[in-house]
């Protein structure tokens, strides 16, 4: 999910609820943020405390006036397919009007540091890998990919297939180019 689901709650044992049922469903704790007013914190480093959530600048500022009246934030990304979810959790916890409208709507908000992505309405930053992410070393079969547990591709005509389990759909080398009868080089 690119945008979090975030919830105002009227005290911090409030919110660290709302947290736990989230936690007990599932849901990692890197994903989940909570943020709640502290006597030392200025009010700067509470707005970043919640972009760091992946907020929005300008709900950032107006979840940050909340959290020094003395309110707590729950943020959440929620994994797919699990929105709908962890917005009946939040709710089942009592939540207290922020002050943001709920939903997005195109041009309600825009983050100045990062307009570009403001404006495609997405993320500037993910600490996410990706959905396939599997790092691949290219190696003449020394122990350095063995010692860093990274799977290891060797020289070979189909590395790739080969790695993942798949049979080549051609030994050919121009498969296309022979069908057609074309040339390869001109």
């Amino acid at each position: 999910m690119i945008y979090p689901i975030v919830r105002m709650y009227a005290s911090a044992q409030q919110a660290a609820d709302a947290a736990s049922r989230l936690k007990r469903w599932g849901i990692p704790d890197d994903m989940i943020s909570l943020v709640t007013a502290s006597g030392t914190a200025s009010p700067q480093q509470v707005v970043a405390a919640i972009k760091a959530a992946y907020v929005l600048q300008a709900h950032a500022e107006v979840y940050a006036a909340g959290v020094a009246r003395g309110q707590a934030l729950v943020a959440v990304r929620a994994p797919f397919g699990m929105g709908a979810m962890v917005a009946k959790l939040l709710d089942s916890a009592g939540p207290v009007e922020s002050g943001v409208p709920s939903g997005p709507e195109r041009g309600e908000a825009w983050d100045d540091a990062a307009p570009l992505s403001s404006a495609l309405w997405l993320p500037v930053l993910t600490r996410q890998k990706p959905p396939f992410y599997t790092p691949f070393l290219l190696s003449d079969g020394g122990t350095t990919s063995a010692t860093l547990g990274i799977p290891e591709l060797r020289d070979s005509r189909s590395m790739l297939s080969s790695s993942v389990g798949m049979k080549l759909l051609s030994h050919g080398a121009t498969p296309l180019s022979s069908l057609l009868r074309l040339p390869v080089l001109l």
